[in-house]
């Protein structure tokens, strides 16, 4: 039986437990929280499936001066009806496994290939629990001066091309919301990307252009990885 209800991060998030975290992550027993908040992001509706919170921590390293950290936690909510939902679904172990097992795999090979040719996909994972209550913590991307696209609005070329080049005036970009990932063809990311993301203005003008990008991506890629014969055809 799984508990339900209740803050989970009342179970761990407090000053101690961030500080001997953060010294097994960063590998650095001298490392000090001098300073730490935690608080609640996002309006309500945003995220019906997780509580999201940012912590502010100020750190200090022998012989270094203060510095600041700026990280997202993605909690379980609060309500017995949605909490049961997450139990009963793959959203939060799928999301966890993304970002703490997936895509660093991925960055560490095509790293290894091309030292500093591709990107993050994402944010950096810090720490998780991948069993119940759930609780993933990355980066804060808002920090590194990234913003989350307005769902209300969609993309325009620039963003769609660069998204593009992603799976496989913009300067980057980084993906986010994992809940749903599976095993699948990587044409389902394209087709819902497309159907989804895009204004209507740049669907109907550049969907060949978007296709041609990723489709040149897909290719530069696999040659890299010495796997140019497994391209897919243009035609």
């Amino acid at each position: 039986m799984m508990a339900m209800e209740g803050d989970s991060s009342k179970l761990w998030m407090n000053t101690a437990w961030t500080q001997k975290t953060f010294r097994d992550v960063e590998k650095d027993p001298s490392l000090l929280i001098i300073e730490y908040c935690v608080k609640d992001i996002g309006s309500k509706g945003d995220n019906y499936m997780s509580h999201m919170q940012l912590i502010s921590i100020r750190l200090q390293r022998t012989g270094n001066k203060d510095s600041e950290m700026f990280l997202v936690v993605n909690n379980v909510p609060q309500g017995r009806e949605v909490q049961k939902l997450i139990i009963e679904t793959p959203s939060y172990p799928n999301e966890i496994k993304i970002f703490s097992h997936v895509f660093p795999k991925f960055q560490d090979i095509l790293e290894a290939i091309v030292p500093g040719r591709f990107k993050p996909f994402a944010a950096r994972h810090i720490f998780s629990q991948n069993n119940f209550p759930y609780f993933l913590i990355v980066n804060d991307l808002a920090s590194e001066g990234f913003r989350i696209a307005t769902r209300q609005h969609s993309l325009d070329i620039d963003h769609c091309l660069l998204i593009a080049r992603t799976l496989g005036s913009v300067e980057d970009v980084r993906l986010v919301d994992f809940q749903q990932v599976v095993y699948s063809s990587c044409v389902i990311d394209l087709q819902h990307f497309i159907i989804t993301s895009p204004s209507e203005e740049v669907r109907v003008a550049h969907t060949e252009n978007i296709l041609k990008e990723c489709h040149k991506e897909l290719c530069l890629t696999l040659q890299l990885l010495g796997q140019a014969k497994k391209a897919i055809s243009s035609q």
